[in-house]
This record gives structure tokens, sequence and C-alpha cells, in this order.
């Protein structure tokens, strides 16, 4: 839309400009009518001549009004495209309403994450504070190199956060352990969490 409005902007100023030329000409018309006919009410003209300012008096008449209609033509393009430089302006400006509300909305819902993150962090803070600290820093370097994931749940005989089967025995073994016990996944090396 901004590269239409631009060449309908374009367009216009052209218009203007060939107004201008055509209001120009008109008025040197005007002028050399002016002079010829008060060459004419002087009566200092001899016959022949005044025959030949009359002759021109037709001609400059005939000009005269293929300019003025050339004029009006011009003028009532430039009132069309004017028209469209408005219609465009307006959806432009539809367009940047909708933007906006759309930044707004975005904005607003990203205030909303951040605090919806501030809490999550506060709430894993508390949390942590209750941890053995070994095993906090145990599970902060598995999830550092696991992309920040650090536990995932066993859910039946697969660790989630590989989606890998453990094998019979290794699931034996890690349902065996009491329930403070940690267990990992021989794949991916994260910790489990029993379901």
């Amino acid at each position: 839309i901004r590269a239409e409005l631009a060449s309908v902007e374009a367009e216009a100023r052209g218009l203007k400009q060939g107004a201008e030329r055509v209001d120009v000409d008109v008025e040197q018309v005007r002028a050399r009518v002016a002079k010829d006919e008060a060459a004419i009410a002087s009566g200092a003209l001899g016959a022949k001549e005044l025959e030949a300012m009359q002759h021109e008096l037709v001609s400059l008449a005939r000009r005269q009004k293929e300019l003025e209609d050339e004029e009006l033509e011009i003028l009532q393009g430039l009132e069309d495209v004017q028209t469209k430089v408005k219609g465009l302006q307006g959806e432009l400006d539809e367009i940047a309403a909708v933007k906006a509300g759309l930044v707004a909305s975005r904005d607003a819902k990203v205030a909303e994450f951040q605090a919806q993150m501030r809490a999550v962090e506060a709430e894993r803070a508390n949390f942590a504070a209750g941890l053995d600290g070994e095993l906090l820093k145990f599970y902060e370097k598995v999830r550092a190199d696991h992309g920040g994931v650090g536990a995932a749940a066993l859910r039946g005989v697969a660790c989630e956060g590989c989606q890998l089967q453990l094998p019979p025995s290794e699931r034996a073994r890690v349902q065996g352990l009491p329930a403070d016990d940690v267990a990992r996944c021989d794949e991916c090396g994260r910790i489990l969490v029993r379901v």
C-alpha cells in the first residue's frame, strides 16, 4: 500500500504541475486577448490590421477554450487522484491502528509471561532452598548438559526425556531403589522421576 500511495502521490504532483502549466498558458492567452482588444478599441488600427487582429482574437478565443478544457480535465483527474490518496492513507491509518493494537496485545502478553516466569522462578527458588545442596548442584549440572531439562518422568518402561525404553534389568533396579534415592537414565543421563 505504501508503494501504491507513493505512486499515486507522484501522479498527483504531476497533475498539479500540469494544471499550473496550463493555467500559465491560459493567463498568457487572456493577456494577449486584453492587449488586442485594447488595440482595437483605441481605433488606431488600419482596416487590414483590424481584420488581422479580429482573426487573431478568434484564434485566441479557440486556444483559450482548448486550454481551459485541458485544465478542467487535469483538475478532474487531480480530484480523482486526491480521492485515491485519501483512501490509501485511510487504509494505511487503519493498518497502523491494527498494528498498534497487536503490538499492545503482544506487549501485554509478554509482560504477563514475564510475571509468570518471575513467579515460577521464585517458587523454584523456594523449592530449591529445601533441597540438599549436593543434589541441587548435581541437578543443575545435568540440566545444563541436557538443554535445560535435568529431570524426566519414568512412565511405565520409558524415560520421557529421551523417549527410550529402559532395559528390564535397569527398570527393576530403579524401581527397587528407596524413594529418596536418585536414579538416572542410562541413555540420556537425566534424573528419573518415578511416577
